[in-house]
């Protein structure tokens, strides 16, 4: 075989192996959850407590084997997550807050428990009427999150 038909016959061999391949795709990154519009009940609750808030995304998942409903939100600049039953009653709330809106107690022990460290994002949590301060911090170039009880007592985040 000559030299030419030998590059003939390895040129056919690559292009039947890439045309079996298929198409070259690239990985889709992985999905996030679909945002739906949230049941009539909800939606109702929602705009009743926060009437000038703006739903950014709802996600329908599950709590403790049951189905709810998380509704992420931002009114006046406060990000708000929640979370309802489908019936729309209400089973905990996530707000960010700024420092000068923590209970006094709160920011004492935060100056113990962290003292200068830099203080990120706060939230406050109200989980079915149970209230707890959940802060970030970064203090020597590690981050962390601690929280808090209204009281100041340390809590697990």
């Amino acid at each position: 075989m000559t030299p030419f038909r030998k590059h003939l016959v390895m040129l056919f061999v690559l292009l039947s192996i890439a045309a079996a391949a298929g198409p070259a795709r690239a990985a889709k990154p992985a999905a996030k959850p679909a945002a739906t519009a949230p049941p009539a009940a909800v939606l109702k609750a929602f705009q009743q407590a926060y009437p000038k808030a703006v739903i950014k995304r709802t996600i329908h998942e599950q709590h403790e084997g049951k189905p709810v409903v998380e509704i992420e939100s931002v009114d006046h600049g406060i990000l708000r997550d929640l979370l309802y039953t489908p019936e729309g009653k209400l089973l905990e709330c996530e707000e960010t807050i700024p420092a000068d809106s923590l209970p006094a107690a709160v920011r004492t022990a935060l100056k113990s428990e962290a003292p200068g460290a830099k203080v990120g994002r706060i939230e406050r949590i109200d989980r079915e009427g149970v209230v707890t301060y959940s802060i970030n911090v970064t203090a020597k170039g590690k981050a962390r999150e601690i929280a808090f009880d209204p009281s100041g007592k340390l809590i697990e985040p």
